[in-house]
């Protein structure tokens, strides 16, 4: 799993953070290179807000 995060101005609320997470298996990992590794198959999932929980 990859995450990442910035914090963006919105308009109405001020400043809000967004989150990115880019999840993948080890076996979607090939070796392109010595150098140089490459995913083949992963899934986003992104979100603005804070870092409260917003669902059960």
């Amino acid at each position: 799993m990859e995450a990442d995060g910035s914090m963006l101005q919105t308009r109405e609320a001020g400043w809000k953070e967004a989150k990115l997470g880019r999840i993948f298996k080890s076996s979607a990992i090939s070796n392109e290179s010595e150098n140089r590794n490459s995913i083949n198959c992963s899934e986003y999932v992104a979100t603005l807000g804070n870092h409260k929980r917003v669902c059960d």
